[in-house]
């Protein structure tokens, strides 16, 4: 893919090399797939690569029979043979040579790896989940953190920012401050260190240490998206300044470098700029002295700088990463200054550094468009301009959203997973019809435009007629009708984003709470039996998933405002509903009047009306609705909104 340094290796060192091109050439039909592109085709051969070799990865090779079955399968490959892995000099001839000596062997061996791969893709279904489910999962997590660093162990450490939100859930479900505690100790460190860009922003993809400062340098649109709303939701649950701080930079940063034409976004920032993983980040002490002069001794204290360098690169000698060392209280004190003045000045510091920076050779944006990973990054910008009261955030979801809705349909209305160089020509998968109805569900609640309450009911209806598996239930990630592949995978388990089947199991319950169609809340149902073995399995795994469940088996809330959209009661009534962390709820707005459009989407609205000419908020509670009022703080206590124990958090 685009963004991963060890593709850019083989594809300059192997795949633009003469003698390996010849060797393909002569008995290969060498076929190069773009990941993003085709994440149908990903999915299957990482299936293959995993019965194979037990792991895999990306650059991801295989070598398969005409028909398509892997018989071979590797990560990355030399030119030459490296210590004890074949290079592809050595390697093609071999694999040539036994094809033509053992064509008959090598066919029987991919069959057993296809009918492996097919007995896995079935899955483990039946049975139900309960609450239980839940508390096993969080069990499990909290098994694999990580006290001192933040997130899960072994290293490396990927943001897993869906298993926070799960964590953040379970928190307010239970008031167990053990799950707050491991949300808040893992963002405070990645914030602080060099995963997150300390300069100019947005998060890399992850870290090979414990302490989030070894990163992989690539910064994927998919996690500025999960990232952002993780720390926007962590701040509207414990007020923690530093992750509203957080939320605001990553998303400034996505809309200032990663905003295609169109009002869309582009698929990612490489981890390669000169030619070097990580040039682009990296600084020796000598060239921080120089650019901040007198200034450079305050923050080569703050961010871990030494001379001899604290980041181990073999192409290039004592680069320091920058990763906060000490907080701006703790160098106050050390110093003798007012924390404020630590502030400002580091502050300053970055912007000169910020500017020097500017002048190095960029790393290369991938300008692919892609229907799934900017459906996320419509519903972080739209959950985000609810929770900071950002209108900007939500401008931009909408003009993402009318991208989408636009520029990636084809003439049936069906959505596009693609759009390189302005050609949407790719049919979507699943993951996509998921990720746009989420932030189509976002943008409806930070907006109240119903046209996208609509389009993501539209979505939905089509999604399910080409994805859902009338057999066993849940979504497959591949179409009815489409391109045939080696198997249809059925996939439930998150990878680094929640999968398609654990987006949908969310949204069919939370367009079954705003619409009042129980039909979705029954299939909701039959995905969550369909996947019951798999998740009791590995629980954590499926993290999204257990979100959306929470979400169904409540308690749960939808309100309604009744009001003026534009009027300042409303807006107060907002105002006071998005100020609380409350996860497990709906939001309608219903303006006055006979028959406003919301009613036909949502018919239970029609009597919902304003109360004594003034904004009125409807809370029901489990489908069990209580009294009118024009009150927020009475509608805040109807929606059982109470401090939680913070005691046992550290």
């Amino acid at each position: 893919y685009s963004s991963c340094h060890w593709c850019h290796v083989m594809r300059e060192e192997s795949f633009s090399n003469k003698d390996v091109a010849a060797l393909l050439n002569e008995s290969f039909v060498p076929i190069l797939v773009d990941r993003e592109e085709r994440p149908d085709l990903d999915s299957v051969y990482l299936a293959a690569a995993e019965v194979l070799n037990g792991s895999a990865g990306w650059p991801l090779n295989l070598i398969l029979t005409p028909e398509g079955k892997p018989f071979f399968a590797a990560t990355y490959i030399p030119l030459k043979d490296l210590n004890e892995r074949p290079g592809m000099l050595r390697l093609l001839p071999q694999v040539s040579s036994a094809w033509r000596e053992r064509s008959a062997e090598i066919r029987r061996g991919a069959e057993q790896v296809t009918t492996a791969m097919t007995t896995l893709a079935k899955g483990n279904g039946g049975g139900s989940l309960d609450e239980g489910v839940l508390k096993t999962a969080f069990e499990e997590m909290r098994s694999r953190s990580d006290a001192g660093n933040g997130g899960f162990l072994p290293a490396p450490k990927f943001p897993s920012a869906h298993r926070y939100l799960f964590l953040l859930r379970y928190w307010k479900r239970t008031g167990d401050g053990s799950a707050l505690a491991m949300v808040t100790t893992s963002l405070e460190a990645m914030r602080n260190g060099a995963i997150n860009d300390q300069l100019g922003s947005g998060f890399h993809r992850y870290s090979t240490d414990a302490a989030w400062n070894v990163p992989h340098f690539e910064k994927m649109l998919y996690d500025q998206a999960m990232l952002s709303m993780l720390y926007a939701e962590a701040w509207q649950a414990t007020g923690n300044e530093s992750f509203r701080r957080t939320a605001v930079e990553t998303l400034d940063y996505v809309v200032k470098n990663l905003r295609a034409p169109g009002g869309a976004f582009h698929a990612s920032e490489d981890a390669d700029s000169g030619g070097t993983e990580g040039a682009f980040y990296l600084w020796t002490a000598a060239e921080l002295k120089s650019a901040l002069g007198n200034a450079a001794p305050l923050f080569i204290q703050a961010y871990g700088v030494t001379p001899a360098g604290n980041f181990e690169d073999g192409m290039m000698a004592g680069v320091n990463v920058l990763h906060r060392v000490l907080s701006d209280d703790e160098l106050a004190r050390a110093r003798g200054i007012s924390a404020a003045a630590v502030h400002k000045q580091l502050a300053a510091s970055r912007n000169k550094l910020l500017s020097v920076r500017s002048h190095r050779p960029h790393p290369a944006v991938d300008t692919k468009v892609l229907a799934d990973w900017n459906g996320l990054m419509i519903a972080a910008l739209a959950e985000a301009a609810q929770i900071l009261d950002q209108p900007r955030y939500a401008a931009a979801a909408q003009s993402a959203a009318d991208y989408l809705l636009s520029a990636m349909r084809s003439k049936d209305g069906s959505l596009l997973h693609s759009n390189p160089d302005g050609k949407a020509a790719i049919p979507a998968t699943l993951e996509d019809y998921a990720y746009t109805v989420w932030g189509l569900l976002n943008l409806y609640e930070a907006s109240f435009e119903v046209q996208y309450l609509q389009a993501a009911l539209a979505m939905e209806k089509i999604s399910i007629e080409k994805f859902w598996d009338s057999e066993s239930g849940g979504f497959f990630l591949t179409a009815s009708g489409g391109e045939r592949l080696l198997l249809r995978p059925r996939l439930i388990f998150d990878d680094d984003k929640p999968s398609g089947n654990s987006v949908q199991m969310m949204n069919l319950v939370r367009l079954a709470r705003m619409t009042g169609d129980q039909a979705l809340e029954e299939r909701a149902g039959e995905m969550s039996r369909a996947f019951a073995g798999d998740i009791k399995r590995s629980p954590a795994s499926a993290a999204y998933f257990l979100s959306a469940l929470s979400l169904a088996l409540g308690p749960s809330f939808e309100v309604v405002i009744a009001g003026d959209p534009a009027g300042k009661d409303t807006a107060s009534m907002l105002r006071a509903l998005r100020s609380q962390y409350i996860p497990n709820k709906v939001l309608m707005l219903r303006p006055p009047g006979d028959n406003p459009p919301i009613t036909r989407l949502a018919p239970f609205t029609e009597e919902q009306r304003p109360q004594k000419g003034q904004a009125t908020a409807y809370v029901c509670t489990n489908f069990n609705c209580r009294l009118p009022t024009n009150d927020p703080q009475v509608m805040l206590e109807q929606l059982k909104i109470a401090p939680p124990v913070l005691k046992s958090v550290p």
